[in-house]
């Protein structure tokens, strides 16, 4: 679906493509703070962790904006997710 410029689709994110994801753009996010990580890998590996409205982001220089965190306890916790993505998003935006 296009929301303006902007793509937005809900996609099934397997622990190698959130790792693939995570090495080829994540490069302008703030520190990851490993403790999310690891307290978002313990629900997905447990059954608690539930799809949420909030888009994993990247903007219109493809560099991941928004999901690293959920993105990281993916490849962690080794269970594949859906995740609400948002494409080709305006840097002020994210």
């Amino acid at each position: 679906m296009k929301y303006g410029q902007m793509q937005l689709s809900v996609e099934y994110m397997t622990p190698a493509i959130a790792e693939r994801w995570l090495k080829q753009s994540n490069t302008n996010n703030r520190r990851l703070r490993k403790a999310v990580v690891s307290q978002y890998a313990r629900d997905m590996k447990e059954g608690r962790w539930h799809a949420k409205p909030l888009a994993v982001c990247w903007d219109v220089d493809e560099k991941l904006g928004n999901g690293q965190h959920t993105l990281s306890a993916i490849a962690e916790s080794g269970v594949a997710q859906w995740l609400l993505v948002a494409r080709n998003v305006p840097i002020e935006a994210i």
